[in-house]
């Protein structure tokens, strides 16, 4: 699945629920997304922790973190860094 779904939906203040694979720790911090394994009974229960967190949450700051977290500056920054270590 396209990790760019995961970004928008937390940028517009969604609490995201996913299974634990195909990366998706990579691209949201832990407080934005609850993991589930993948198993229906496991995404049940994570669905129903994250429910009533959700209406908790501010939207606006979770646009910022998200944001901040993407700013270009900050993603060349990290891509070079990344890269010089093959160099």
């Amino acid at each position: 699945m396209n990790k760019f779904i995961y970004l928008e939906a937390a940028s517009s203040g969604l609490l995201v629920v996913s299974t634990n694979v195909g990366g998706i720790t990579e691209v949201l911090p832990h407080d934005m997304i609850h993991l589930a394994n993948p198993d229906p009974a496991d995404l049940i229960k994570k669905l129903e922790e994250a429910i009533p967190k959700a209406k908790n949450i501010p939207a606006h700051k979770f646009h910022e973190k998200v944001k901040n977290l993407y700013n270009w500056r900050d993603v060349a920054a990290r891509t070079v860094i990344f890269l010089t270590k093959f160099n």
